[in-house]
């Protein structure tokens, strides 16, 4: 009996020892994502959250290379323009494994990809020149006239009989490699595809996946 108490005791230690070296690993790698996109130069941002979801990471990283991520990235100045937020889930994400644990964290692959962007109806009024309001119910206006939300051409924009058409003067593709759909809500207009390639303003840290890979 006792031989069954120590053989378990020490079965549990080890259990203990293989998880919390599983969270050391698994927040190495994103604290390494995170500080790439906060400080690497590559591109200006407020907040920096990136979340690897699949339990347990070692193992599927020594047996597959492949686990699902999020990422959060605010207040984002690109190329002199703002953006409240970016928001990215990805499905069968591959890393380079031992790139990942020597700090360089590179993506090779992966299955699918959700990707948005978030205006506020502050910054869609700064880009646009005029005061642009969004209701609880999701109404437009813009200078004071209702106005609709849009995309056209691979572009955001706002349309109404005041105004005419008016385009937010915003590098889409960049964060959106496909066709978006757009959703109104109270002071926001999202905007979210999915993809199997990761966004061009991703791939500025993670390195090249997806589709252009396989191609």
């Amino acid at each position: 009996m006792r031989k069954l108490v120590v053989t378990v005791g020490l079965l549990l230690v080890l259990l203990l020892v293989l998880v919390v070296l599983d969270v050391v690993a698994k927040g190495f790698v994103e604290a390494r994502v995170e500080d790439e996109f906060r400080n690497g130069g590559r591109i200006q941002v407020d907040e920096a959250d990136f979340a690897i979801d699949s339990f347990p990471f070692l193992f599927r990283m020594a047996a597959f290379g492949e686990v699902s991520a999020t990422l959060h990235l605010g207040g984002i100045e690109e190329r002199g323009v703002s953006i409240d937020a970016f928001d990215l889930e990805v499905d069968g994400m591959v890393f380079d494994r031992v790139s990942a644990f020597n700090g360089d964290v590179r993506v090779s692959d992966l299955d699918q990809a959700t990707t948005s962007i978030s205006l506020s109806e502050g910054t869609i009024g700064d880009l646009v020149g005029v005061p642009v309001d969004i209701s609880a119910d999701g109404t437009v206006t813009a200078g004071e006239v209702t106005a609709q939300a849009a995309m056209e051409g691979g572009e955001l924009v706002l349309t109404g009989d005041a105004i005419g058409r008016v385009a937010v003067p915003i590098r889409l593709a960049r964060f959106l490699p496909c066709d978006p759909e757009v959703t109104v809500a109270e002071e926001l207009v999202t905007m979210t595809c999915v993809t199997d390639e990761l966004p061009p303003v991703v791939n500025r840290v993670l390195g090249e996946a997806g589709a252009r890979l396989r191609g």
